[in-house]
């Protein structure tokens, strides 16, 4: 209720002001970024769908995560992420080989732009569907010392076998730090991005080549057994240690 002091012509200034405000925050909530957004990336021949999670951090800036729900790809960390009048950009991390998105708040409250991926672009278009859900990227736990050193797997992908090296050890700073090298793709190493030990679980990502796996330890420490997920796809994998 309006205060009876202020008169009529008082009480008539003070709610066009009070409404004025309201409207003023209600387009400045529909500006702003913040929420998950869905869509499409039209690439060629194809269709990517792509959720995109942005909101403002508690401590200042903007953080956000990528879903690619064709790809088995959820919670891809954005780097390069830039959010001002109503538009954004960013650069995916260590997936899909790092494309980057831009767009622009349209007058429908649609995110119009671009995908951009090696040296190509597509249409972007999103749409608002709620509030944001980022996937802050997780840290690295300590591992105990027996998990150091090195291991092997076979990855059994039905037409082909993979052979598979791991090389884990504790880090500098108490965060374990590891490789992957694929024996028959010319020794290829990449670092592993997650390493995570809870009791007798261990959990591994690996973003550049979109695995991840999650195991148990044997009793022994001699065996990391558990499934290796590339991609969409899941697959057996026993890892055991390097002789």
């Amino acid at each position: 209720m309006l205060p009876r002091g202020l008169g009529r012509t008082g009480r008539v200034v003070l709610a066009a002001a009070l409404a004025a405000g309201t409207a003023s925050s209600a387009m400045a909530a529909e500006r702003s970024l913040a929420g998950r957004w869905e869509g499409t990336a039209q690439i060629p021949g194809a269709s990517v769908a792509i959720v995109v999670d942005l909101e403002e951090s508690a401590v200042g800036g903007w953080v956000g995560s990528v879903i690619f729900p064709g790809f088995g790809v959820k919670g891809a960390p954005l780097k390069d992420l830039t959010v001002k009048d109503a538009e954004f950009s960013c650069t995916v991390k260590n997936a899909m080989g790092e494309p980057r998105l831009s767009a622009r708040l349209a007058a429908d409250g649609t995110l119009a732009g671009n995908y951009e991926q090696a040296g190509h672009s597509a249409p972007l278009s999103l749409k608002r569907t709620g509030a944001a859900q980022v996937d802050l990227p997780k840290q690295s736990t300590a591992i105990r010392k027996e998990l150091e050193g090195g291991w092997e797997g076979l990855l059994d992908l039905g037409a082909f076998k993979m052979r598979l090296a791991l090389k884990l050890s504790s880090g500098e700073k108490g965060q374990a730090e590891g490789q992957l090298i694929m024996l028959d793709s010319g020794n290829y190493t990449t670092p592993v991005d997650l390493i995570s030990q809870t009791g007798d679980k261990l959990e591994l990502n690996i973003a550049s080549v979109n695995f991840g796996h999650e195991g148990l330890i044997s009793r022994s420490n001699e065996e990391l057994r558990g499934i290796l997920r590339a991609g969409s796809l899941e697959f057996p994998l026993i890892w055991r240690r390097a002789r």
